[in-house]
């Protein structure tokens, strides 16, 4: 079995039109599949679990969408947290695969270090990517491991079939 969380910022930084999107396409793509329980995160200054792991996911982005945009500075990190422990509960000791997916802005640089959330999720096991809606990587990036500046990429139109097919060939 497969968990995948998707942490998703809500603030007036993101391109929430690009994220409905892209939680469409990954919807879309995994709506057959076998084996596979989808969980949602939401975060902007605080975070709060939308939608536990589940394999009736179908309104995922429905969920995200009737989210109020939150006013204050994102802070990924209390969503990467928020995931893990969500991860952690609903663990049921059978090695399942853990991916997370991170979708920010990462305009602004945040508060609190997104090392030690990732140092956090790397004791899980868990496959991490980390997805921008900003026009390029902003360089407090290169503060973070090389594995997983490797794993960030831009949220493009056209380039969100690309990224689902990336984060399902680890």
């Amino acid at each position: 079995m497969i968990d995948i969380v998707i942490v998703a910022e809500k603030s007036y930084f993101i391109d929430v039109g690009k994220v409905v999107k892209f939680l469409n396409t990954i919807k879309s793509r995994i709506l057959n599949r076998d084996m596979i329980r989808l969980g949602l995160v939401v975060f902007s200054k605080w975070a709060a679990p939308f939608m536990d792991l589940t394999t009736d996911f179908y309104r995922v982005d429905k969920i995200y969408e009737s989210i109020p945009v939150v006013k204050g500075r994102p802070e990924p990190a209390l969503g990467l947290y928020e995931a893990g422990d969500m991860l952690i509960d609903f663990d049921e000791g059978l090695g399942n695969e853990k991916v997370l997916v991170l979708i920010s802005s990462l305009t602004v640089k945040p508060r609190i270090p997104l090392r030690l959330a990732i140092i956090f999720l790397e004791s899980l096991h868990v496959n991490l990517y980390l997805l921008t809606t900003s026009r390029r990587k902003p360089k407090w990036l290169s503060e973070l491991p090389e594995n997983i500046v490797k794993n960030v990429f831009i949220l493009r139109d056209h380039n969100m079939d690309k990224i689902v097919r990336n984060i399902f060939s680890y």
